[in-house]
């Protein structure tokens, strides 16, 4: 129970460092076991995104350079890592509300809205050894693609930057491990993924001039992540915690300025699941 009380805490955290609007997050919170064919799972719960290494000030620095009123427009290459973040790796807190369905004895499809994107995938269980009281080891992979809601603004996060015509794509592919026991009231997973992200748009930097002229975006991003997860519950309800580590490397073109951000952030998140 220590470990879920720190999880809960990890995810405060994040809460509270993400007023700054919906996050960059691809959450595991899984059951060990998938539903049975036919059966619905729904969730419904949050997750963060919180840098705590490499260039994590780059969104903080934008912002300062933006307020700043000696800040010329021919000094915006300093606020661009923080136009890279704000595209790619977004910190703050964002809504979990997925529907997992069973497609077959092994196999669940699901779908999920996260506050910026929504995402459908499956998940294969290739690996199931069950006890006779209903605990289970299993092994699974998974594949998730999502998209960045078109045209979704994120202004108010940078201020001073007028960001429009925000699209992009993505995907995530996840391994997991997890441990179920007897009658499913705890169970653990540990999880690994990789995954990618493009995403384009435009932004002005009208907080230097007023009359500032939309600059063509362009951000993509490459990131890992290790996943700790605990879930407790009965029968149809459980409420699941997860902590992750991820590593992003964003790469970023405005207006033909290129921009690298490295990032080490905390991941934590947290559903109540239930079978309907």
């Amino acid at each position: 129970m220590r470990a879920f009380s720190f999880f809960a805490t990890s995810a405060a955290a994040a809460l509270a460092a993400g007023l700054c609007g919906c996050a960059t997050s691809s959450p595991l919170l899984v059951e060990p076991r998938s539903v049975a064919p036919g059966e619905v799972r729904a969730q419904v719960g949050a997750a963060g995104m919180a840098p705590i290494g490499g260039d994590r000030s780059a969104l903080v620095d934008a912002r300062a350079a933006l307020a700043d009123s000696t800040t010329k427009t021919t000094d915006v290459g300093k606020i661009d890592p923080g136009v890279a973040m704000l595209f790619g790796a977004h910190p703050g807190v964002a809504p979990v509300v997925r529907a997992q369905v069973g497609l077959h004895e092994r196999v669940e499809g699901n779908i999920r809205y996260g506050g910026r994107d929504v995402g459908t995938g499956v998940r294969f269980i290739f690996y199931d050894a069950r006890t006779e009281n209903a605990g289970a080891t299993t092994l699974s992979i998974g594949a998730e693609a999502r998209a960045v809601l078109m045209g979704r603004p994120d202004d108010g996060i940078l201020p001073g930057a007028f960001v429009d015509n925000v699209k992009g794509w993505g995907g995530t592919i996840p391994f997991i491990a997890a441990w179920q026991s007897d009658a499913g009231l705890v169970f653990a997973y540990a999880g690994a993924a990789v995954g990618a992200d493009r995403v384009t748009g435009r932004v002005a930097f009208t907080g230097i001039d007023a009359n500032a002229p939309f600059l063509d975006a362009a951000v993509t991003r490459l990131f890992a992540a290790a996943t700790l997860g605990l879930g407790v519950g009965f029968r149809k309800l459980h409420i699941i915690a997860e902590l992750g580590l991820e590593r992003d490397l964003l790469h970023s073109t405005i207006a033909q300025r290129s921009t690298d951000v490295r990032l080490y952030s905390l991941m934590p998140g947290f559903v109540a699941s239930f079978r309907l």
